[in-house]
């Protein structure tokens, strides 16, 4: 992709609560137009705007779960290991982790437009515009992490929104007020 033989990894954050069709679709763009080589998810461990949101560990298993069968895609739990909320203390920790690893390669933000707006109103938001390059990637499904609940809140199908594996961490955990139909 680049004549450096630098790695450009693409870094999604979200609260993926749960990861839906709309995130995985923004991964698979990013790879197939060439904007990265490689896509990293990353759960918040506390979202600082969002109250009552589901276990990391279970999010971070939906994660796995749902992105096991994609190539150069994964996702990282950094966040259990940063003592701070908040995305640009998060990126500082990925830099420190890649270069304590050895690895050559450039952190990418890959996000929606709505997002991108609101960065500059984040902490240290402008210094991660400036600091970081960003992509805007549009989500060619609306649908948010929230529709999703209320669809499994009312015994709604949830195909094609969420992956199969993702569906069973769900039922498995009793999560979104599942109710079982077997």
């Amino acid at each position: 992709m680049n004549d450096l033989n630098i790695k450009k990894v693409g870094y999604v954050f979200g609260s993926f609560d749960p990861i839906h069709i709309g995130h995985i679709s923004i991964a698979m763009q990013a790879l197939n137009d060439n904007i990265v080589d490689k896509v990293m998810f990353v759960p918040a461990k506390q979202n600082p705007w969002k109250k009552g949101t589901t276990d990391f560990n279970i999010r971070c298993e939906m994660l796995r779960a749902s992105l096991s069968n994609l190539d150069d895609v994964g996702f990282t739990d950094i966040e259990n290991y940063v003592d701070s909320q908040f995305t640009f203390d998060v990126l500082e920790a990925i830099e420190e982790e890649l270069k304590q690893l050895n690895r050559n390669e450039k952190i990418c933000i890959l996000t929606t437009q709505e997002t991108y707006d609101e960065i500059p109103n984040w902490y240290k938001g402008k210094e991660i515009l400036e600091k970081y390059e960003s992509h805007i990637v549009n989500m060619p499904i609306k649908i948010h992490s929230t529709d999703v609940r209320n669809m499994i809140k009312e015994g709604k199908n949830t195909y094609p929104y969420i992956t199969k594996e993702t569906y069973n961490v769900i039922k498995e955990k009793g999560l979104y007020g599942i109710t079982s139909k077997e």
